[in-house]
């Protein structure tokens, strides 16, 4: 498998976690559908289409071509362990939109990447870009938005929320992802977004024309979707 290495990244790692940072050097510019590696203290898995600095350390397998790397430190994190559990979970996590590295030129590479997994159903495939791709919170929550709509698995949704995907999130008319749910009877779906959700607030809001995901399931003879989705929401605080 073959890698263009751009030294994109100033890496500087220490023995805590909390002293790792990764700053980036704006330099040259990314090839058609390239994104950057987002590294941290375990080794992660390449795709094809990262770029990554060359002076992070790199496990090349030559017989399964599943390569991976991480920064260069001087200790392993065992796996198994809740560190390394903790770390998993953390490098799920989005960025920011305001973040500098939304602009840095890969965004809308990823989006497609990331869409494509999660309309594939493939968790697998989706955690990794999630935990190695700079995906922003707009990506995120337009991501959860489209699979909402089309009625995906709840173990996709679930794993986008946990990444920051908000179900809040006022898109399309105003709608949110649990309105994209509701409006054609997935269950699964709306339940995995209510679950998530921060406040009875939050999954009650109005879209643009004044109605909540509820009232689109009702209108769109889903009632018993509306009923058990409606009393899940007035039991959130």
């Amino acid at each position: 498998m073959r890698y263009d290495w751009l030294a994109v990244f100033i890496v500087a790692a220490m023995a805590e976690e909390d002293s790792f940072t990764i700053k980036r050097y704006y330099g040259g510019p990314l090839g058609p559908e390239q994104f950057y590696f987002k590294a941290c203290l375990i080794h992660m898995p390449l795709q094809k289409e990262h770029v990554a600095d060359g002076g992070l350390e790199f496990r090349i397998n030559m017989e399964t071509g599943k390569n991976t790397a991480r920064a260069p430190v001087q200790f392993d994190v065992e796996p198994g362990s809740a560190r390394h559990a903790e770390i998993m979970e953390r490098q799920l996590r989005v960025i920011d939109d305001a973040d500098e590295r939304v602009n840095q030129g890969d965004g809308e590479s990823v989006r497609r990447r990331v869409a494509a997994a999660a309309a594939w159903g493939d968790v697998e495939l989706l955690g990794t870009l999630l935990r190695t791709c700079y995906v922003s919170q707009s990506t995120a929550d337009a991501v959860l938005f489209e699979v909402a709509s089309t009625g995906g698995g709840a173990d996709v949704v679930e794993l986008l929320l946990r990444a920051g995907a908000s179900g809040a999130a006022p898109l399309a008319k105003g709608r949110t992802a649990l309105h994209a749910a509701m409006n054609s009877g997935f269950e699964e779906c709306a339940a995995a977004i209510v679950a998530a959700a921060p406040s009875r607030a939050a999954a009650a809001k109005q879209d643009d024309a004044g109605q909540s995901a509820v009232d689109l399931a009702r209108a769109n003879d889903f009632g018993g979707v509306a009923r058990r989705i409606g009393a899940a929401i007035d039991a959130l605080g």
